[in-house]
This record gives C-alpha cells, sequence and structure tokens, in this order.
C-alpha cells in the first residue's frame, strides 16, 4: 500500500465469492484514477474469495472484511465503512457498474462544501419495461441526469459520504445505510449539504421480474416508514395520518415519477408500455408504508431485501 491515504474508499459487498461482484470490480479498476481508490471487499470469509491476484490490481490499495453470515445489506456496508481508510466513503452495489470517470467526478466534487455526492444512473438493462418502471420508482431525480447541482435528496446505495457525515450515527448507522432517505434528511437537519454530480455515472442493472419488483417495493416501503418514525419522533396521531393519506401519496409521487420520465425525453417510448409495471411498484411501496406507519416495525423487511441487494442475477 501507498503511505498516502486514498481520496475514497469504495465498498463492494459479496455475499458468495468474488464471481459475484467480478464484473463490478473489473469497472472500479477501469476507473481514471484507480490508484487513488482503495478497494473495500466484504465478504461472510474473505477466505473463500480465493485467490485474486490481477483481478484487484492497481488500486491505491485493498482491503478484505470478514462479516459473517450476512443479514442485511446495511450491517454488511458498515463492516466495510468502519474499516475504510479514506474521508471519503462511497458503497457499489454487485449489479452497478461506474464508468471509467466516475471516481475522478465524486473525488472533485467532494473538494466543495458536501457531506455527500450523488451519482446519475443509466439502465444497464434497457430492454425491459420492469427494469425502467424501477429505476424510475427508486432513482427518478439522477437518471440520465444531465445538470449537476445542490440536491435534497441523493439516490440511495449510489451515493458517497464523506467520514465526518456519518459521525454521530454509531448506534443506527446500519439502519439509516439500508434507507439513506431517512439518513440524508438527518444530514439536512442539521445543516448539511448535498451535491448531484451528474458527471459521476454508473451504470445500474435493475429486477425485471414482476414479482421481484413488488416485493421489493412493498419491502422497501416497510423499511422506510418505521426509521422515518424513529428518527422525526413521529407521534400516534401523525402515523395514522401519513397511513390514511396513502392514496393522496400514491398520485403525489406517480406526478413526480412521470415528471422524471418526461424530463428525459422517454415519455413516448415508455409510458405506455411501462405503466401497468410503474402503477404496481407505485402501490406496493405504498401499500408497505402504510403498515410500516401504523405498526411502526420494519419486521423482518431487511432480512428477506437481501437476496434483491445482493443477488441481482436472480431477479433478472
Amino acid at each position: 500500500m501507498s503511505p498516502r491515504a486514498p481520496d475514497l474508499s469504495v465498498v463492494v459487498v459479496t455475499p458468495a465469492g468474488f464471481d459475484v461482484v467480478r464484473r463490478t470490480v473489473e469497472h472500479l479498476r477501469a476507473q481514471t484514477v484507480r490508484e487513488r481508490i482503495e478497494l473495500v471487499l466484504v465478504a461472510p470469509d474473505p477466505a473463500e474469495l480465493g485467490e485474486l491476484g490481477a483481478a484487484l490490481d492497481g488500486f491505491w490499495g485493498t482491503r478484505m472484511v470478514e462479516a459473517g453470515p450476512l443479514t442485511t445489506t446495511g450491517r454488511a456496508m458498515e463492516a466495510g465503512f468502519r474499516v475504510a481508510a479514506a474521508p471519503r466513503l462511497s458503497y457499489v452495489e454487485e449489479h452497478c457498474y461506474p464508468m471509467p470517470g466516475w471516481a475522478e467526478a465524486v473525488i472533485a466534487a467532494h473538494e466543495g462544501p458536501w457531506a455527500a455526492v450523488g451519482s446519475a444512473l443509466e439502465n444497464a438493462n434497457p430492454e425491459s419495461v420492469v427494469s425502467w418502471a424501477m429505476l424510475f420508482m427508486d432513482f427518478g431525480p439522477a437518471v440520465e441526469l444531465a445538470e449537476p447541482g445542490e440536491a435534497r435528496a441523493l439516490p440511495s446505495h449510489q451515493t458517497s459520504y464523506t467520514r465526518a457525515a456519518l459521525e454521530g450515527h454509531d448506534q443506527e448507522l446500519h439502519e439509516l445505510l439500508e434507507v439513506e432517505a431517512v439518513l440524508q434528511a438527518a444530514l439536512l437537519a442539521r445543516g448539511d449539504r448535498l451535491y448531484m454530480e451528474s458527471a459521476a455515472r454508473r451504470s445500474h442493472l435493475n429486477p425485471t421480474r414482476v414479482r421481484s419488483m413488488v416485493r421489493g417495493q412493498l419491502l422497501a416501503g416497510m423499511q422506510y416508514a418505521p426509521l422515518r418514525i424513529r428518527q422525526e419522533r413521529f407521534s400516534l396521531p401523525r402515523r395514522v395520518a401519513y397511513a390514511a393519506a396513502a392514496p393522496l401519496i400514491l398520485l403525489v409521487q406517480l406526478r413526480r415519477t412521470l415528471r422524471e420520465i418526461a424530463r428525459t425525453g422517454r415519455t413516448r417510448e415508455l409510458l405506455p408500455r411501462m405503466l401497468p409495471a410503474l402503477l404496481a411498484g407505485l402501490a406496493a411501496q405504498q401499500a408497505g408504508e402504510t403498515l410500516g406507519y401504523l405498526t411502526g416495525r420494519q419486521g423482518i423487511a431487511p432480512e428477506r431485501r437481501l437476496s434483491l441487494e445482493l443477488d441481482r442475477g436472480s431477479h433478472t
């Protein structure tokens, strides 16, 4: 390892061997500034990754983290972030492929007064209308973004953070890394600033099976609402009000998503074929949020989402 600290630590999580993340790591090795990147590989047992040799050449350094049995994505991310050496930390999913200038753009953006920097997203499997529906539902403002700028929210799991931004969240950091919308709201509440960098581009592989989409959106809603309740200290009447307003919230989400599709100029191309999947996904997400607001519990939603997050190939 170089004695100089890396500029960016990138955490990659594999549930079962190196082949799961090989394509992602290849894209990281293709970065224009890979010598400034520390690669942090998180696995249940790093010994099972085998002899990787040249597959990891060129980085500032690499670090292997033994996470034990993986239970949630957030806990695996936290394990990597805890040991990372850089002042800026990013997670790259096994189904996400950063373009060659991604890291350079992220590092440059972090020279500004930003606690977090978001990446723009392109569709890695654009032949599927379910894939497009998922991409716009999950990342609407970041999809095919043309212009950078300060933001009120950044795409979950597609954002880098300064180490300072994550301080003070020790007890619940793994939960906040699961639901970054709540983390970012907490950062804004304490006066931190967020930035969307359109030059930092990733290609994102999305589910193509309707069942996977509906299940994933339902579980995401079940995770989001209880964490928001705790972080923002919702009263019981406020929780009931949000649950009762579910149909209205669904319409607001639909309107926002349609606006983002129009922004990319893809309305005529996508909407007639994509609308049924889009409505099903948004309805499932809202159903999950409603359940979460009423019960105040995530239940086993984080564990149930693990396959969708760390084994995307089985959902496409």
